[in-house]
């Protein structure tokens, strides 16, 4: 049985599963309260329980991956995503949710489907960008490419996505 199903941590905080699911039902709630004065037309106020089933589906995947299970992580995470995939109104956290399930999937070995889920990532975080100012989204999204492709053996391709994000940090950060 997952570890989580009696806790959940946090780096080294301890907190029960009753606490963190009082945790998530009051996150829940508030979000219900705010997209109830939403127009009723809006694609989150129309698919509230849809929304709540998905982000259910990501805490027990988080659990899960905190405990190292990431196939089971990965089944969960692929069936949030059947939810969150018309959901055009919050690119980044999509993107974050991508990002994860690459993750996943490079922790599973699957590496062409890792790098999939990155792409996907950093495709929707330029497009967020508009080619405006450096994004700490797409420089996350180098990081995670770079992981990948160290992983690979591709030193080159990997030193080359990091200077690209070092330079973008260094840019937002004014250093």
């Amino acid at each position: 049985e997952s570890d989580c199903a009696n806790k959940i941590s946090t780096g080294s905080t301890e907190r029960s599963a009753t606490l963190h699911s009082n945790m998530v039902d009051k996150e829940l709630a508030l979000y219900e309260k705010i997209v109830t004065a939403l127009p009723a037309n809006s694609w989150h106020r129309q698919n509230l329980p849809a929304w709540k089933n998905s982000r259910a589906l990501h805490e027990r995947a988080y659990c899960l991956m905190n405990d190292k299970n990431y196939q089971a992580a990965e089944s969960f995470l692929l069936e949030a995503q059947a939810f969150d995939i018309n959901d055009t109104s919050c690119a980044r956290a999509w993107s974050i949710y991508q990002n994860l399930l690459g993750t996943v999937e490079l922790k599973l070995e699957k590496t062409a489907e890792a790098e999939r889920h990155y792409k996907l990532a950093l495709q929707n975080d330029l497009l967020a960008a508009q080619g405006g100012p450096e994004s700490a989204d797409v420089a996350r999204d180098f990081g995670y490419l770079a992981a990948l492709y160290q992983k690979q053996g591709k030193l080159a391709d990997a030193d080359k996505l990091l200077s690209q994000a070092l330079e973008m940090d260094r840019q937002i950060l004014g250093d």
